[in-house]
C-alpha cells in the first residue's frame, strides 16, 4: 500500500510539473503600463499557440512566415525556440490580463500575462 501511495504521489507531481521545467518558458509575464517587448528562449517551439483574453481566443497565423497571435494589446510571435511577447501601452494605467496557451504536441502550458499596477 505504501508503494502505491508513493507511486500515486510521483504521478501526481508529474502532472503539475511546470512549463518552465519542460520547455523553459515562464508561468507569468509582467509588463509595466508603458508596455514593451520580452523574449523568452525555450527548449522547443510550440506547435501552435493562442491568446485568451476578455473571454475571446486569438489563434496564431503566419504573418510573413512567422507564427503570430494578436489581440488589441498583446502580440506573441514564435521564432525557432523563442516566444517574443509585446504589450502595447495600457490606457490610464489600467490593469490588463491575458493567458497565452502553448501546445507542444503531446503537452501544453499556460503563461499568464499581466500589465499594469
Amino acid at each position: 500500500m505504501k508503494g502505491i501511495t508513493i507511486l500515486f504521489s510521483l504521478l501526481l507531481s508529474m502532472v503539475f510539473i511546470s512549463c518552465e521545467e519542460y520547455y523553459g518558458y515562464p508561468h507569468k509575464i509582467r509588463f509595466p503600463s508603458e508596455g514593451g517587448t520580452q523574449t523568452f528562449i525555450g527548449y522547443c517551439s510550440p506547435v501552435f499557440f493562442e491568446i485568451m483574453a476578455d473571454s475571446k481566443e486569438y489563434y496564431d497565423e503566419d504573418i510573413d512566415g512567422i507564427p503570430t497571435a494578436s489581440n488589441e494589446w498583446l502580440t506573441v510571435k514564435s521564432i525557432h525556440n523563442s516566444l517574443i511577447v509585446t504589450a502595447k501601452p495600457a490606457p490610464s494605467n489600467k490593469k490588463r490580463k491575458a493567458t497565452i496557451y502553448c501546445d507542444f504536441g503531446c503537452e501544453g502550458c499556460e503563461i499568464d500575462v499581466v500589465q499594469g499596477k
